[in-house]
């Protein structure tokens, strides 16, 4: 096969070898591979370029490709680069070497990969990220959790909030003591980015991270979000070409940066948790490692439908983590005007916990003067008799009447009697009977 003019010159601009026996698809895999490295000199960072002159050279090669098999490999290339999938496997008799995995934030996150964090609407994705960045720099636990502890310091920070405006950015910067009252922001924030400044993961956005990144290597990369950074270009976070997008900035996080982590919008279905709680996951699948799902409670509506709504009003979250790492599933609490987070402890069991808690609340709310005193008497006689089944009505009763220096009259007692009924009513205390004697006792919650 002889070489034409047009081949010739492809493989003059691509450095590649010309000559009978040098095979084209050989030929269109290498040219995909230098289009998509960010090393290389023939990186073609615009996407829609890039796929153009894939085409370009698979015709020039005469191999027929479909747009949508260039696409295809063209990510695939870009999944190679991020994985470092060079070398494959370990033959018997070698000793395996695997580097030690590290850690970012202990157990939850990890070095080196992209993370994401989704959230619906005021949800609190950016005062989770606010929270990510107080962890690292003021080396404190994340989250108030003791098990989720930073890595040793000092971390470099890049913030780039594109989706917030500069003034709401600042005001959760101050809260966490990241910038002064007079905007001066943290000496290890390299950069913040805002609304303000236009930018997404268009030419001029990419060639913005190429070199922030080069100039602060191994600085941590904090994205919000990455539907404000496709939509300029695509119209929407869930086509394919986004996802690239999102491969695109991984390519360059993975070798210049020591961690990506990045905020993603959740799907309309409410039941979503994990990586599923990340709209758009289906064009990001393969790049995000681990996700941090954040979710309002549930709270019956008060039109009385029987609906299930979000508590908007309620501080509290739930937290799932789904990735490398354990399944984490927590109930944790926001402080919005602090800005601030608590891990108040594993989902099901805390979040059981807080409602017997709201509704011993409304129980004692709904009780009598009379009756909330003889509640807090059965404490009170429970210390001096401490019997295992609790106290009987003439104990406390007695407890009532102690400081008149006398026993308790008969009427004393029934009322005693009636009150100690009323808080059993209102699950606020158990009643047990042995014999012929009942006791009462505080109601334990059950598990």
């Amino acid at each position: 096969m002889t070489t034409t003019p047009d081949q010739a010159e492809l493989a003059k601009v691509f450095e590649l070898p010309t000559g009978h026996n040098q095979d084209p698809l050989d030929n269109w895999e290498s040219i995909i591979t230098n289009l998509v490295n960010p090393d290389h000199p023939h990186f073609e960072k615009n996407i829609i370029r890039r796929q153009i002159r894939a085409q370009t050279a698979a015709q020039e090669n005469d191999l027929r490709v479909s747009p949508d098999q260039v696409r295809a490999r063209l990510i695939q290339k870009q999944r190679d680069l991020i994985a470092d999938t060079d070398s494959k496997g370990v033959a018997g008799g070698d000793v395996a070497k695997f580097a030690e995995k590290t850690w970012l934030i202990q157990g939850l996150i990890a070095e080196g990969c992209l993370t994401g964090i989704a959230a619906f609407a005021k949800v609190g994705k950016t005062k989770a990220l606010t929270e990510l960045a107080a962890s690292l720099i003021h080396q404190q636990s994340f989250m108030g959790n003791p098990e989720w502890m930073p890595a040793p310091g000092p971390h470099k920070l890049i913030l780039w909030w594109t989706d917030q405006p500069g003034v709401d950015s600042a005001q959760y910067l101050k809260a966490r003591g990241l910038m002064e009252p007079d905007g001066t922001l943290h000496p290890q924030i390299i950069k913040l980015y805002t609304q303000e400044d236009g930018l997404c993961w268009d030419d001029q956005g990419m060639d913005e991270i190429i070199q922030i990144t080069t100039a602060e290597p191994d600085s941590i990369l904090l994205t919000d979000s990455f539907y404000a950074n496709v939509q300029p270009i695509y119209g929407s976070d869930q086509e394919a070409e986004s996802g690239g997008a999102l491969i695109d900035v991984q390519t360059y996080c993975t070798k210049r940066t020591k961690a990506h982590v990045c905020a993603f919008h959740s799907p309309q279905e409410k039941d979503k948790v994990g990586v599923e709680a990340m709209r758009g996951h289906g064009s990001a699948k393969g790049v995000v490692s681990s996700t941090i799902s954040l979710h309002f409670l549930e709270k019956k509506s008060a039109t009385g439908s029987n609906k299930w709504v979000s508590d908007k009003e309620n501080p509290h979250r739930r937290l799932v983590f789904e990735g490398r790492g354990p399944y984490v599933d927590m109930l944790v609490r926001l402080d919005g005007a602090a800005g601030t987070w608590e891990v108040i402890g594993k989902f099901d069991r805390a979040l059981a916990e807080l409602q017997s808690d709201d509704q011993k609340s409304e129980s004692i709310g709904g009780l009598t003067e009379g009756q909330r005193q003889t509640l807090e008497w059965v404490g009170a006689a429970s210390e001096i008799w401490k019997h295992p089944h609790g106290v009987t009505v003439q104990q406390v009763a007695a407890c009532k009447v102690q400081h008149l220096n006398r026993e308790a009259t008969g009427s004393e007692i029934e009322t005693t009697r009636k009150q100690l009924r009323a808080c059993t009513k209102a699950e606020l205390l158990s009643q047990t009977t042995k014999g012929n004697t009942h006791y009462w006792a505080y109601k334990q919650q059950d598990g």
